[in-house]
């Protein structure tokens, strides 16, 4: 009874094992494999346990080197037969591969820009306390850049504010070994990659004093880009001299790959607000809020800080108050709404094409309802033909990933 019981477990444990060829393989086979590992156990019966482990070390061996061998062969003829199915109907794939390349790619590139100026998050340490300030109506455009005085005014009394600094757009005439070259610059204010949280790449960033000079200081920071375009992309680029405007100024770091911030920035230099601020309208205020301190709390205070100065600054301010706008806004520079409703009109017209598409090959599936029977009286069980189905939409899909790359 106790041989019977292990014959007939290990006949369960051989079937399992079975189980791992495909299911036209086992339905051809699997018989004449069940007879032939009964022959084989009766075999060794009696052997001892050591035969009996022989013999499942074997079969174990067979099954693995075979099984992946047969889903193999099977594969291959459902490649064949997929190929030769959508050469049969060139018209069709090209139409159904073109469209949805198309609309695939569209969605794809839409989505990057929307990823780029909303979802991503800032290159910047805690990007989600960084602020712009402004002149506004209460947010309404325009907005307007602070002047020196109004900048200072606000560093000194915004206490809602762990730091606060000043940047200005200047393009600049760079000397290159290919000549000169116009390239986007800014100068900042003290403080400038703390406030950002930015790190060099290699070399490193304004010093106090450097910074307290200002231009006067004659040193600079460079883009990862105009590093590798302009300086060679060594490391020994950090210490030589460059000609900027026909001045020269010394290379102190590169920042990052990637870092143009705020737009499409390559040279940094520091500012220096005491040497002719009359020249110096339209700063652009660049602040962190203090841990725990919100969006609100920061609106609230310059909302009572405009109060207090509606009588000196009365010109300055010109009927608008400082606002406060996070820095992502800023970048997205109004795009994102657009950017979205784009997106949605996008994915609304990739999904008539996926409607469509559908359609066409619905209908020429039911247009092969011969084939399929054919296959299904020479032997073909179902899950093969939904196999084979399956095999062709991978193709389709595999030939409109090609299409979509170029």
């Amino acid at each position: 009874m106790g041989h019977d019981s292990r014959d007939a477990r290990s006949q369960r444990w051989f079937r399992r094992l079975v189980s791992l060829f495909p299911s036209d393989f086992r339905a051809q086979h699997q018989g004449e494999m069940e007879q032939l590992f009964r022959d084989q156990l009766g075999e060794v019966e009696g052997r001892g346990p050591i035969s009996l482990l022989g013999l499942w070390a074997e079969t174990l061996w067979g099954a693995i080197r075979s099984a992946p061998r047969e889903h193999a062969a099977i594969l291959r003829q459902d490649l064949v037969s997929a190929l030769r199915v959508l050469r049969s109907y060139p018209g069709t794939t090209v139409v159904v591969v073109a469209t949805l390349a198309v609309g695939i790619g569209a969605v794809t590139s839409v989505f990057s820009v929307l990823n780029t100026v909303q979802l991503r998050p800032l290159p910047f340490e805690s990007g989600d306390r960084l602020v712009r300030v402004y002149l506004s109506d209460r947010g309404q455009p325009p907005l307007v850049s602070l002047r020196p005085g109004l900048y200072r005014t606000v560093a000194e009394e915004g206490v809602f504010f762990e730091r606060i600094v000043a940047q200005r757009f200047t393009d600049m005439t760079v000397q290159g070994p290919d000549g000169p070259e116009r390239v986007a610059g800014m100068a900042v204010t003290r403080g400038w990659a703390d406030t950002l949280g930015i790190e060099p790449l290699i070399g490193r960033s304004f010093s106090e004093k450097e910074e307290r000079l200002g231009r006067d200081s004659r040193v600079a920071l460079g883009g990862f880009g105009f590093w590798q375009r302009m300086l060679g992309g060594s490391e020994a680029a950090v210490g030589e001299e460059i000609e900027l405007d026909g001045e020269r100024f010394t290379v102190v770091g590169v920042l990052p790959p990637g870092f143009r911030y705020p737009y499409e920035n390559e040279i940094w230099i520091p500012l220096d607000l005491e040497r002719r601020p009359e020249a110096l309208w339209g700063l652009n205020v660049q602040a962190r809020l203090r841990p725990g301190v919100t969006l609100a709390d920061a609106r609230t205070e310059l909302a009572l800080l405009t109060g207090q100065l509606a009588q000196t600054e009365r010109e300055s301010l010109a009927g608008m108050q400082l606002w406060a706008v996070p820095t992502r806004d800023v970048l997205a520079d109004g795009e994102t709404d657009r950017v979205v409703t784009l997106l949605t009109a996008v994915a609304f017209l990739l999904l008539l094409v996926c409607v469509n598409v559908g359609n066409l090959v619905l209908a020429r599936s039911l247009s092969r309802q011969r084939e399929f029977a054919l296959r299904t009286a020479l032997g073909a069980t179902p899950s093969r033909q939904v196999r084979q189905v399956l095999t062709e939409s991978l193709v389709l899909l595999t030939l409109i990933h090609i299409r979509r790359c170029r």
